[in-house]
C-alpha cells in the first residue's frame, strides 16, 4: 500500500477489481456501492460497471469478468435437490457465471474444460442422486432427508 490506504501487487501495480453487474429483477446498484466501500476499507479498488443482459451473458460464458454477482434465487431447502444451480456445475448460461470451466468438463465428459476437485465431485454425485429419486410427495422431507445426505458426501475426507 502507499499513501492512497489501496493494495498493490508486488510489482506496484494497483489492486483493482471491476465488479460487473445486472441491475434488473431485484436493483442493485446501491447494495454495490455499499459493498464497493467495504472492499475499499480493506484495500481494495473495486470499480463498479452496470452490464447490458446480452453482453453480460457473453462475457460470463466466455470467462471474460473478473467479478460478478446474481441475487440467488433457487436457494432454499426444498428447491435444492430440484434446481441445484449454485451449488454444483452442472450447466452454463448468462444466469449463472461461476465454475465455468467445471461446468464444461461435466458437460463434455472431460474433454474440454478443467477437472474439478473431489469435493465438488462429491456435491455433484449427491445433488444428482437427490435429484433423480422419484418424489413419493410434495413437502420439506425429501430435500432436508436430500441435504442431510449431502452433508455426508460432501465431507472433504469423503472419497
Amino acid at each position: 500500500m502507499d499513501g492512497d490506504g489501496l493494495r498493490e501487487y508486488a510489482g506496484g501495480a494497483k489492486l483493482t477489481i471491476t465488479f460487473e453487474y445486472l441491475d434488473f429483477e431485484t436493483r442493485k446498484a446501491i447494495t454495490m456501492e455499499l459493498v464497493r466501500d467495504y472492499w475499499r476499507e480493506v484495500g481494495v479498488d473495486v470499480r463498479l460497471k452496470s452490464e447490458e443482459r446480452s453482453l453480460q451473458s457473453e462475457r460470463a460464458q466466455a470467462n471474460r469478468m473478473q467479478m460478478t454477482l446474481w441475487h440467488a434465487d433457487k436457494v432454499t431447502d426444498i428447491i435444492f435437490p430440484l434446481v441445484p444451480d449454485w451449488f454444483y456445475p452442472h450447466r452454463l448460461g448468462w444466469d449463472i457465471a461461476m465454475w465455468i470451466h467445471w461446468a464444461r468438463y461435466y458437460q463434455t465428459e472431460g474433454e474440454l474444460g478443467e477437472e474439478p476437485p473431489l469435493l465438488v465431485h462429491n456435491l455433484r454425485t449427491g445433488a444428482t442422486s437427490c435429484a433423480k429419486r422419484p418424489r413419493r410427495s410434495i413437502g420439506r422431507r425429501r430435500p432436508r432427508r436430500c441435504l442431510r445426505r449431502l452433508r455426508k458426501t460432501c465431507r472433504p475426507s469423503a472419497r
